[in-house]
């Protein structure tokens, strides 16, 4: 009889005395569409347009390359995340269009340490810098831009961004990160914001699809001597549409095609003199994958 009421007795003890859980404990971390989609660890990319001209003085043939890096990610630090980022881009002028003040490359190279903290309910706050180089390639300037951003993911399927980032000296000084991402399974993802836009078809899949807009904003110090300007701003806004093939596994290759909607060159000189570029068609190939 004894062992009958204590095989009946033991589990209701242990459901009084098991701890009651708190409503922070019972609401779980959601997936972020911006944050915890899967990107690649490296991503090499070059692009090229032909005969593009330059306002009034001459044209020429401009190859772009891009390599991004990313360099890893620590949990636990000071109950957030801490990790780095790599990016460098340039433009190369195959011939120089009869501008004496246009160097054969602009380059924008930096590191991006970031701090990142996720609250319950789907906050998030991400803080970043960009020290690095944002010149001509032969005579390097160093700049520093700043970017705070929160972000909310209101479900597994959609979350939104709001921040941007400070480029003291600049240009424009400030650009606005705002946008929202909603993704339906393995099937459609679709990003609607600012300064990007773009919708991808199978994003996972061994065969993809996507078209994108984005607008880019970046000046570059020049060397101020002989008459040069000390900076130069590359204002463009730009629309494509390719396909990813994975192959490998990992491996990623990419197809690109596109063209620009608006494209701008503008100098510090007398009436800060800005000029408009055409808006010829480029292609692009780039290879990405994951360590």
């Amino acid at each position: 009889m004894k062992t009958l009421r204590s095989a009946l007795l033991a589990p209701l003890a242990a459901a009084l005395l098991q701890p009651v859980a708190s409503s922070a404990d019972s609401i779980p971390d959601l997936y972020s569409q911006h944050l915890d989609f899967g990107s690649p660890s490296y991503c090499f990319s070059a692009a090229y347009q032909t005969d593009t001209e330059f306002g009034p003085y001459g044209t020429t043939d401009i190859i772009e390359a891009d390599v991004a890096l990313n360099l890893g990610q620590i949990d636990g630090i000071l109950y957030g995340s801490l990790g780095v980022l790599a990016n460098a881009h340039a433009f190369y002028f195959v011939d120089n269009p009869n501008m004496s003040s246009l160097p054969d490359s602009l380059m924008d190279a930096y590191l991006e340490p970031y701090f990142l903290i996720r609250f319950m309910e789907g906050w998030s706050w991400r803080f970043a810098a960009r020290p690095g180089i944002y010149s001509d390639t032969t005579a390097p300037e160093f700049g520093i831009p700043i970017l705070v951003e929160a972000y909310f993911a209101a479900s597994p399927s959609v979350s939104f961004v709001i921040g941007g980032q400070y480029r003291p000296g600049w240009d424009i000084p400030f650009i606005p990160n705002v946008g929202v991402i909603f993704g339906y399974e393995d099937l459609l993802r679709v990003e609607l914001g600012c300064p990007r836009s773009r919708i991808d078809l199978f994003p996972t899949h061994i065969l993809s699809f996507f078209a994108e807009g984005e607008w880019s904003n970046v000046t570059y110090a020049l060397d101020d001597g002989n008459g040069v300007p000390e900076d130069l701003t590359w204002d463009e806004i730009k629309v494509s549409a390719g396909a990813s093939l994975r192959i490998l596994g990992t491996w990623v290759v990419t197809g690109e095609i596109g063209t620009y909607l608006e494209r701008e060159l503008s100098a510090d000189v007398a009436e800060n003199h800005a000029m408009d570029l055409s808006k010829e068609p480029f292609v692009r190939v780039s290879f990405s994958s994951s360590f």
